[in-house]
C-alpha cells in the first residue's frame, strides 16, 4: 500500500489534476477501510456519478457493522443525494435514521418536540435569538431533528448569520436529502447574497434527488442572473415540460 500511495502522490505533485491518481488513492484507502480519508479525493478524482454513490452506500454499510449509525447514516445520505433511485441505499437511509431515532426514549423526542414548538412561539414574535435558544436545546436532545435545524437555518438568516445558515441546510441535505425545503432556502440565501454560482449547484444538486417545475425555474433564473441565457431557456424548458 505504501508503495502504491506514494506513487499515486507523486503523480498529483506533477499534475494537481490528474483524476486517475485521486481516484487511486480513493480506492486504495477504502482498501484500508481508512473511510474517513477517502471522501476528500472522491471529491477530486470523481463526478458525482453512480460509481460515487456506491462508494458512499458501501462506506454507510461499513459503519453500521460497526454500530456508528450517525457516520452510516451520513453517507447513506450521500448516495442517495447523488442516486436517489439507489433502492439499497434508500433502505439503508431509512433502517439508519429508524436506528437514531429509536434509540431515543419516548419521553425525550417529546421533550425535543416540546423545545421545538417553544421555539416556534418565539420565532413567531421576532424574537430570532431567542428561537435559536430553543431550536439547539431541541437539537441537542435530537440532532436528527430536520425541522429544528431547518427553523434554526431560518432564524440565523434573519439575524444575518448567513454561514451558521448555510451550515443547518447543509446538515438536513446530507442527512435527510428528501427535504427540498434546505435546498431551497440555501439556494435563495445564496442568490440574496449575489452567489449565484453557488445557488446553482445548491439547485443541481435538489433536482438530483427531485425534478419539479419550481426547481426548474429557480435554476432558470439563477442562469439568467449569470448572464447565460441558453442553460436559463433549458430549465424553464425542463420546468414546462413537468407541467
Amino acid at each position: 500500500y505504501e508503495a502504491s500511495e506514494n506513487a499515486y502522490r507523486k503523480a498529483i505533485d506533477i499534475n494537481p489534476y490528474f483524476s486517475a491518481a485521486f481516484k487511486g488513492l480513493a480506492t486504495l484507502f477504502e482498501n484500508k477501510e481508512e473511510f474517513y480519508k477517502v471522501d476528500d479525493y472522491m471529491n477530486k478524482s470523481f463526478a458525482p456519478t453512480r460509481d460515487v454513490a456506491l462508494f458512499y452506500n458501501r462506506a454507510g454499510v461499513h459503519f453500521a457493522k460497526q454500530k456508528k449509525m450517525d457516520s452510516a447514516a451520513r453517507y447513506f445520505a450521500k448516495a442517495v443525494a447523488i442516486a436517489p433511485d439507489f433502492t439499497e441505499a434508500d433502505k439503508n437511509l431509512k433502517r439508519a435514521n429508524y436506528f437514531l431515532k429509536r434509540k431515543l426514549p419516548a419521553n425525550k423526542v417529546s421533550m425535543a418536540a416540546k423545545i421545538f414548538n417553544e421555539g416556534n412561539k418565539m420565532f413567531n414574535q421576532g424574537r430570532f435569538e431567542e428561537a435559536v435558544l430553543y431550536y439547539e436545546k431541541a437539537l441537542a436532545i435530537d440532532s436528527t431533528y430536520i425541522r429544528a435545524h431547518n427553523n434554526m437555518g431560518i432564524s440565523f438568516i434573519q439575524l444575518k448569520k448567513y454561514d451558521e445558515a448555510l451550515r443547518h441546510f447543509h446538515a438536513i441535505t446530507l442527512n435527510n436529502p428528501q427535504f427540498m425545503d434546505a435546498y431551497i432556502n440555501a439556494a435563495m440565501l445564496l442568490s440574496q447574497n449575489n452567489k449565484h454560482a453557488q445557488a446553482i449547484r445548491i439547485l443541481q444538486q435538489a433536482l438530483r434527488v427531485r425534478q419539479t417545475t419550481k426547481l426548474y425555474n429557480f435554476l432558470g433564473e439563477e442562469y439568467m442572473k449569470i448572464g447565460d441565457q441558453e442553460a436559463a431557456t433549458a430549465s424553464f424548458e425542463k420546468g414546462r415540460a413537468l407541467g
